[in-house]
């Protein structure tokens, strides 16, 4: 690891602890920090994004979670964290592209089935 790369993960797991503590303030700085010394940490962004949505503030978690999404192509979670946060924010159509999304993704997970059924009901009940 070069030296940045390894202040990124030593903040990284400051920020994991902090997290498990229920210290989603201090978690947060310290996944930022995490983010600043490897700009494509997508762990960080993923698990900052998380806190974020804890501490009420989805909105500043979905670049994040976009970001992350663009740097790991392959990866599910990210957009299944944008579909939860679609889907409480009431934008049940993109809850839904998200969740379809990361069905394509990882077909023999269940959590991207489970979204998108959750989304597709929200949209029979609350039609745009």
């Amino acid at each position: 690891l070069n030296d940045d790369r390894l202040k990124a993960q030593c903040y990284f797991n400051v920020g994991l602890v902090f997290q498990k503590l229920g210290d989603f303030m201090s978690a947060d700085l310290a996944l930022a920090e995490a983010i600043k010394w490897d700009e494509k940490m997508t762990e960080a962004m993923v698990k900052k994004a998380f806190g974020l949505v804890e501490m009420g503030k989805p909105a500043l978690a979905v670049p994040l979670l976009q970001s992350a999404a663009s740097l790991l192509p392959q990866d599910p979670n990210p957009h299944l964290y944008l579909a939860h946060i679609y889907n409480n924010q009431k934008n049940y159509e993109l809850a839904l592209q998200a969740s379809l999304h990361a069905e394509t993704l990882a077909p023999s997970f269940s959590a991207p089935h489970l979204s998108s059924a959750i989304s597709l009901y929200n949209l029979a009940l609350f039609p745009s």
